[in-house]
């Protein structure tokens, strides 16, 4: 009985109905198609305000850290800049040489950014057009002092720039 039942229920339909979806279903399940897509977008959305903020924040952790680390050892170190990125370096024997420290390692920019510096009202350098001159340095001393600048981080697909800026004694300052 129950099999009969249960075939029964299945079978029928109403009267003049076609088997399919109404249009208000399709509606429905286009619209939280949408949703579900617009939300994964934003989700994943590279924001490049937020991106070229991130890079001078990082880069400016990786001096303070660098500082206190000329203050600790005693020693010198520099960060030169190229228009792709930056590597900390050390004096050995009357030249610098990379520092071999994994925190402190030579340091790529995403493929997108660039950057400009202008160090101690110098024109701006990292990204001009001599390429045989020396990579512009910001030089960290052992009192704990460094070479002031302004740091510019550019996205190359947009017009949207970010700043880094740095005094005497390695007080930063953020903005676009």
């Amino acid at each position: 009985m129950t099999r009969g039942l249960s075939a029964l229920v299945c079978t029928r339909r109403a009267p003049g109905r076609a088997a399919g979806f109404t249009l208000l279903e399709i509606l429905v399940v286009v619209l939280i198609i949408g949703i579900v897509l617009t939300l994964a977008t934003l989700a994943l959305r590279d924001d490049v305000d937020k991106r070229l903020e991130t890079e001078a924040r990082r880069l400016a952790a990786l001096l303070t850290l660098a500082s206190q680390e000329t203050v600790l050892q005693g020693e010198e170190m520099a960060v030169a800049f190229a228009p792709q990125g930056y590597r900390f370096q050390v004096r050995e024997e009357d030249k610098w040489v990379d520092s071999d420290d994994p925190i402190l390692r030579k340091r790529q920019l995403p493929e997108d950014l660039s950057l400009f510096i202008e160090v101690e009202g110098d024109a701006p350098a990292a990204g001009g057009k001599d390429k045989d001159a020396e990579e512009p340095r910001v030089y960290l001393l052992s009192s704990g002092e460094m070479t002031p600048f302004t740091l510019t981080l550019k996205d190359r697909n947009s017009t949207k720039t970010y700043q880094l800026r740095a005094d005497f004694g390695g007080e930063f300052s953020f903005g676009p």
